[in-house]
Parts: structure tokens; sequence; C-alpha cells
């Protein structure tokens, strides 16, 4: 699979007239690069370079697509590389910490291709966490601390 995505560098430019298929593309690009990581037992050491090479050359096609397609479809890469982001992060295990860390440089990496769409969602996801730790704090009961 990683060879797949490798080789579709060369084709990715080619999306430029078909936003629709792009966006899909965007899809299967990104749950391959969220897909959770496997745990111990589950394979042996080759599947998890493996794994890591899918996730990489996934997160490099997403950052192509970005790159090469227009304006607002950067929106939608930075947002759905942070929900997914965020959708792993939440149970972090050990095995699963590395994969974790390798999507947490990913996304800063994607963030820093274009400043102003990345302070835009910086600015609503900041904002967002403030008020859910508002609620919170309001709350004041065993579960919200």
């Amino acid at each position: 699979l990683a060879f797949v995505l490798k080789s579709m560098a060369e084709y990715v430019p080619m999306f430029l007239p078909f936003p629709k298929a792009a966006k899909n593309f965007l899809k299967a690009l990104i749950s391959l690069w969220a897909a959770p990581a496997r745990a111990e037992g589950d394979g042996d050491d080759d599947d998890d370079g493996e794994d890591e090479a899918v996730r990489l050359q996934a997160f490099l096609r997403i950052r192509q697509l970005a790159l090469t397609q227009p304006f607002p479809f950067i929106e939608d890469c930075l947002k759905s590389t942070y929900l997914s982001y965020a959708r792993g992060a939440k149970f972090v295990s050990e095995t699963g910490a590395p994969a974790i860390t390798l999507m947490g440089n990913c996304v800063v990496e994607l963030y820093g291709l274009d400043a102003d769409s990345s302070y835009r969602h910086g600015f609503v996801y900041i904002r967002q966490l403030a008020l859910h730790l508002r609620a919170a704090l309001q709350k004041k009961t065993k579960e919200s601390l």
C-alpha cells in the first residue's frame, strides 16, 4: 500500500480539474493516515514498519493535495487532519504513542503551510476549548473536574 501511495505522487496534480474526486481522495488518505496502530501481538515488527510507511505516504499525499489544489481545499485538509488527530489522541496506549507523535508532527507540518488558514482554524479550536473549560468550571461536578 505504501508503494501505491508513493506512486500516486505524480498523479495528484491531475486532480486539479476534479475537486469532488480530490475530496474523495482526501477522505481515503485521511482514513489511512489516521488508522489506529495495531496492538502488540497483532503482527510482526515488519507490519509495524509498514503501517508507519503507509501513514507517512498518506500524509505526503495529503500535503501534496493541499499544495496543488486551489485555495479552499487546504481548509478541508487542515480541518480533517486536526479532527482525525484529536480523535486518535483521545485514547493513547504505549503501543500507539509513536503513531500519535508522528500524527502530531504531521499536523504541525500541514499547519505551517498556510499561516492565514492556520490562524483561523487555531482561533476556532482554542475558542472552543475555552468554552468547554468554562462550562466545566461552572458545572463543578465530579465528572467535569
